[in-house]
């Protein structure tokens, strides 16, 4: 790509290239103003000159601006148009489809740009619905069984939310079968963990038959620790306000999971009944794999329960870090969190300014799965759904979900995410307002209990690399 430094010209990439993305409808003001702005600093023949290589004509980019140029204008000069109905004119004129086309199509040379020092890359992500067969807003799609994008619109009219899962599914897809226990679930008819029982008349688990047996049962259905949870208390917690931390790691499993699962469950729970420190799950979002989940604890017991994973003989097997479907989430205590204090704590996760901090320590960004949306410290909490970045829906509201970190079974990352969750809760506890990526810094620096979560900023964030593989 030639001609780097006209195209981190501002009027180009921060008007031009944002305005188009937000003509798919986060912001059709902005779109507009955009959009004018740049019909006055440049001519048609000028963004020619800048996208005249041979790669971009080769891939009709040029065509497709020309186009989206074209609906805006359109747009600009009906009777009737204004910067609040762009996206209703759009579908009124039965171009809708086509502006998503586009957009989708200027995708991979928008992505050519994201690594450029002066380009702040708002979302531009365009996802395809295997629903409809539509384009739409990325923030718009949901991730359905079997790892499918479906639109919000194709979700709500034609799916059902399974819990055996966690997932949307088809709602002309699912069928009633006996669990391992004999209760009654509601499962996806391509679930080959059920088979049809001719003896019961129905579909059963495939291990419903052998439910009485005297082998214990490590491999729970999903949510199903919730009913015997129990915080674990100690004197950390008991000096720090009954805070206690509940930790659910996603990982895959290369090998048989249950016999996985067997050999890791006595030590994990100290050769007591599993549940003692942690149960073992099933989860809708992976694919062979099981999620690991503590009972509350307090800081101190994580950093020291944790340090299982140095060992390469428990984790051999397993995969978190390198994986599409495996996430680490960290649930905290709500109880003693006052409303702003909660407040600060969502605003300050989701605010772009802080989005560096959060990509480091979180090793992804904006997820399906932990969305991020930008928020106010004076009503953060109000239209708060359940796959946000922070997710305070849980159960009866007693915890605050972190869902934003990605798996690992590096012990630095899920202390330094434990660690992270802790500071900033004590640091929006205070009284002062300022949330910025600065105060945040030199509030942990001064304070004990980080060290994980410092030497991994440093790491992530400047390059101090310390003598561990990165994952």
């Amino acid at each position: 790509m030639h001609n780097y430094a006209r195209l981190k010209d501002p009027a180009l990439m921060q008007n031009y290239f944002i305005a188009l993305s937000r003509l798919i409808g986060i912001n059709p003001s902005a779109a507009f103003k955009g959009f004018n702005q740049v019909s006055v600093d440049m001519s048609l023949t000028g963004m020619q000159n800048v996208m005249s290589n041979e790669w971009l004509q080769s891939n009709g980019i040029t065509s497709q601006i020309q186009y989206l140029r074209k609906l805006l204008n359109e747009a600009a000069s009906t009777p009737g148009a204004d910067v609040n109905n762009v996206f209703e004119f759009l579908d009124g004129t039965g171009q809708k489809h086509s502006a998503f086309t586009s957009v989708y199509a200027l995708r991979s040379f928008i992505e050519l740009f994201e690594d450029l020092d002066d380009f702040e890359p708002g979302d531009f992500d365009i996802g395809y619905c295997h629903e409809c067969e539509e384009y739409e807003w990325d923030q718009e799609m949901l991730t359905a069984y079997g790892d499918n994008d479906i639109c919000r619109d194709c979700v709500q009219n034609k799916y059902v939310y399974l819990e055996y899962y966690d997932q949307y599914v088809h709602e002309s897809e699912t069928r009633i079968a006996l669990y391992r226990d004999g209760d009654e679930v509601t499962v996806h008819e391509d679930d080959d963990s059920f088979h049809w029982s001719d003896e019961d008349d129905c579909y059963v688990h495939r291990d419903y038959e052998s439910a009485s047996s005297s082998d214990p049962d490590l491999f729970g259905d999903y949510h199903e620790s919730k009913r015997h949870q129990h915080p674990i208390s100690n004197d950390w917690s008991t000096a720090n306000q009954n805070r206690y931390f509940g930790v659910e790691l996603e990982v895959e499993s290369k090998v048989d999971r249950t016999e996985k699962i067997r050999s890791i469950h006595s030590v994990l729970n100290d050769g007591n009944e599993v549940g003692h420190r942690c149960f073992f799950e099933r989860d809708g979002s992976l694919s062979s794999g099981f999620e690991i989940i503590t009972q509350p604890m307090g800081l101190d017991m994580h950093e020291s329960w944790w340090k299982w994973l140095k060992d390469p003989s428990l984790i051999s097997g397993l995969r978190s870090h390198n994986t599409s479907t495996c996430g680490l989430h960290v649930h905290v205590s709500r109880d003693r969190i006052q409303d702003i204090q909660l407040n600060k704590m969502i605003t300050f996760v989701n605010h772009p300014d802080n989005a560096k901090l959060m990509q480091s320590i979180a090793r992804r960004y904006d997820t399906n799965y932990a969305q991020i949306k930008q928020k106010n410290v004076n009503n953060a909490t109000e239209d708060c759904e359940r796959y946000d970045a922070v997710n305070i829906s849980t159960d009866e509201r007693k915890t605050v979900e972190f869902r934003l970190f990605k798996g690992s079974l590096r012990y630095e990352a899920v202390i330094a995410a434990i660690q992270f969750v802790n500071s900033l809760t004590v640091f929006c506890g205070q009284g002062h307002f300022d949330l910025s990526t600065e105060r945040f810094l030199a509030f942990i620096s001064s304070n004990p209990n980080n060290e994980c979560l410092l030497a991994y900023i440093n790491e992530r964030m400047y390059g101090i690399t310390p003598n561990t593989t990165t994952v």
